[in-house]
């Protein structure tokens, strides 16, 4: 199992994500956003001395994301419907058993791009980039009307 590198220095957002869904993929019952705890070790390459604090946030804003996107939602059943306790939604079941990239793990979804278009035209990988932050500004947008 291949470890997505993680520097707790430099918090990159889109390493958490392909973490996240690493995990999501691959441990079926994970289904409660745990702090300080090493559950998502086996998923990283530690870059300098972990923190599991700094990774916990970004979890949380990555856990965010893909509530907003429909992917993941609060709570398991009618007796937990609440955080710390997550499910995956029917869609986003379908999003992760697909394993296709898609737009929602951006990084995964241009290197899928770039290797099914080869040459990758810069216009068309410009356009994707662009349209994919958007609809990130979009969504801001109207979470801050709310």
């Amino acid at each position: 199992m291949e470890r997505i590198p993680f520097d707790p220095k430099s918090p990159n957002i889109e390493a958490v994500r392909q973490i996240v869904f690493a995990r999501l993929t691959r441990d079926k019952s994970w289904n409660e956003l745990e702090a300080g705890q090493d559950k998502l070790d086996p998923y990283v390459a530690w870059l300098g001395h972990p923190s599991r604090g700094v990774l916990d946030l970004c979890v949380r804003e990555v856990f965010w994301n893909l509530v907003s996107i429909g992917i993941l939602t609060p709570g398991t059943n009618e007796s937990n419907l609440d955080l710390p306790w997550f499910r995956i939604t029917e869609y986003g079941r379908r999003v992760i058993e697909d394993g296709e990239a898609l737009p929602y793990d951006p990084t995964g979804y241009m290197e899928s791009v770039r290797r099914r278009v080869n040459p990758a035209d810069a216009t068309v990988l410009a356009y994707l980039l662009l349209r994919r932050l958007a609809r990130d500004e979009f969504a801001a947008h109207l979470l801050s009307q709310s």
